[in-house]
């Protein structure tokens, strides 16, 4: 049970970081699923969620694993946006969302 409610005082705490870098790279507190930042977030999230998942169930996953694959997600959106993909020249990333 302790480790349960650790990883969801992680999952938490990394929200919030993500948060954090989103309002600072975009300027905005309205959140945008179809940006990039969020794109790489949420591959990042799935994976940890399939992690925490098996933890739960098999029990051999360790908890540090899934906050280093939160870290790497945070970081390759922030990477993202930094090399270029700014609001301004996303176009190419809204057009995958076009139905």
């Amino acid at each position: 049970m302790t480790a349960l409610l650790f990883s969801l005082l992680s999952a938490v705490v990394a929200s919030g970081l993500a948060f954090l870098c989103y309002i600072l790279l975009y300027g905005d507190t309205v959140l945008v699923i179809q940006r990039p930042f969020f794109f790489r977030i949420g591959v990042g999230a799935l994976c940890a969620a399939v992690l925490g998942a098996s933890a739960v169930v098999v029990g051999w996953v360790p908890t540090h694993l899934l906050h280093a694959i939160f870290a790497v997600s945070i970081a390759a959106a922030v990477r993202t946006v930094h090399n270029g993909l700014h609001p301004d020249t996303e176009a190419w990333f809204y057009s995958l969302f076009r139905t």
